[in-house]
């Protein structure tokens, strides 16, 4: 997760360089988005952090395979196969950033990044198992990011998994009926006149058109 100024800030404390020049210069080169270049951190520069970072510990997920971990992903269960489709290309092609180190310093040094903060990846987190194969798998997880900082202290800080939740939860009855999900009911909206102009099908296919913009 990194933070960044909008454009048109002009805090001389942020030290935005020749953005602040063609701001106060007026220049429309302002708005062209000036691309980071990969730095050392000194004992005077501030140094850039990338709190929300994962790691994929292959290895884990060959172990947790027997419990098939995917049926407990809500992401694939109220998925349909499209979504489903999407989000596995996704994983695909974003393995080598979530599991090679390498890979991953080197594109931290290509955005200027000087240390992540690694926890495990969010379908890592082995709640569903058993308690003991649970605590197996969080100890695997655990060890593997301590591994991959030690291999880059300088560069990464690492963030676990509870090994042990399963003492630290109170298990309780059910309710009859839980909020899987709430349906949209717009009666009340149709009343004052209000018409629906665009179908959710176009309304779903413009935002994934469009949704290059807000990359």
């Amino acid at each position: 997760m990194l933070f960044t100024c909008g454009i048109s800030c002009s805090n001389p404390l942020h030290s935005h360089g020749r953005r602040s020049a063609a701001l106060a210069a007026g220049s429309r080169k302002a708005t062209t988005a000036i691309k980071p270049k990969a730095k050392k951190p000194t004992a005077t520069s501030a140094l850039v952090v990338d709190v929300h970072c994962h790691h994929f510990n292959t290895s884990v997920a060959q172990k947790a395979a027997v419990i098939d971990p995917m049926q407990h992903e809500f992401t694939h269960i109220f998925s349909n196969d499209l979504t489903r489709e999407v989000n596995f290309k996704q994983v695909r092609d974003r393995a080598p950033q979530l599991s090679d180190i390498p890979t991953r310093i080197r594109d931290m040094d290509k955005m200027g990044v000087d240390v992540q903060v690694v926890s495990p990846a969010p379908f890592q987190y082995y709640y569903f198992a058993e308690p003991d194969f649970g605590l197996e798998l969080s100890k695997s997880v655990n060890d593997g990011i301590a591994n991959v900082v030690a291999q880059f202290p300088k560069r990464l800080v690492g963030m676990g998994t509870k090994s042990d939740y399963d003492k630290w939860i109170i298990y309780i009855k059910d309710r009859p009926f839980n909020d899987k999900r709430y349906f949209i009911e717009c009666s009340k909206l149709k009343s004052l006149g209000w018409k629906q102009k665009i179908s959710f099908e176009k309304g779903i296919n413009n935002l994934v058109s469009n949704s290059s913009i807000y990359r």
